[in-house]
């Protein structure tokens, strides 16, 4: 049955690339004739043309495929981004609880030295007096 097929194709063939009807050197129109024949031709040729189709869709959706590969590429960036970008905000709010801790015992320690210092002074002036 192939070596059938393959000589309707290669006949086939022959038919399409003859001008003005004349048909190659490997075969006479003669073996075209049959009814077979010709319907193997035909379905070897919807089977060819079938095969492409199939080749089309799958190079498609092989495209979408790394077109939605690409999108999840992307989603997932933006999603570790979106993850460092919390944890950011997360230790930039940490810290300005730190620092606002910081500047209120530096405030709290000026207040104790200027009292201190005014305290030094006070007594200064009563040693000073007494004197």
């Amino acid at each position: 049955m192939w070596e059938d097929l393959a000589r309707v194709c290669a006949a086939q063939a022959g038919l399409k690339s003859g001008s003005d009807g004349e048909t190659s050197k490997c075969c006479s129109r003669d073996q075209l004739q049959s009814p077979r024949l010709w319907a193997k031709a035909d379905q070897a040729e919807s089977y060819e043309q079938l095969v492409k189709r199939r080749q089309q869709e799958v190079r498609h959706l092989q495209e979408s495929v790394k077109m939605l590969q690409a999108n999840d590429e992307v989603a997932n960036t933006v999603g570790k981004l979106q993850y460092r970008l919390l944890l950011c905000q997360w230790e930039k709010g940490n810290v300005q609880r730190q620092l606002q801790t910081a500047t209120q015992d530096l405030r709290q320690a000026r207040r104790e030295l200027l009292e201190n210092d005014e305290q030094v002074e006070q007594e200064r002036q009563e040693h000073d007096q007494t004197e």
